[in-house]
């Protein structure tokens, strides 16, 4: 029963917490919405447990606790490659920022009139 209350305690205030960050805009439409259906299923789970033994019964496993582990193993997995996709796209969006900087600093290094670098022209200079 106490680990019962502690679930559904999390759960409401993870659901505050994803309130409040959608009301500043730290996230979308489609990332509140499906977190909130996330954390709402948690919740009606927890407080209701007969559910998914209905469920588990309807799909074939034995208990209701066996089908929602099994679940958020899927929901995780599925997380765990949305991260990865995610975390690929940004490495290579920072490796052609880099590219773009270097190029930048080059070009700026080598606006020398003749074709020296500024660097050298100093030094012949000083």
């Amino acid at each position: 029963m106490i680990l019962k209350i502690l679930v559904l305690v999390f759960a409401i205030w993870i659901l505050l917490r994803l309130t409040a960050s959608y009301r500043e805009k730290r996230i979308d439409t489609f990332n509140f919405v499906v977190w909130s259906l996330i954390w709402l299923l948690v919740v009606v789970v927890v407080s209701h447990p007969y559910y998914t033994d209905k469920v588990a019964r309807w799909v074939g496993v034995g208990r209701g606790t066996d089908i929602a582990f099994f679940v958020a193993f899927l929901l995780m997995f599925y997380l765990v490659f949305r991260l990865y996709v995610k975390i690929t796209a940004i490495e290579s969006d920072l490796t052609e920022l880099a590219k773009h900087i270097a190029l930048i600093n080059h070009r700026l290094e080598n606006k020398g009139g003749d074709g020296e670098k500024k660097k050298d022209k100093q030094k012949k200079e000083g």
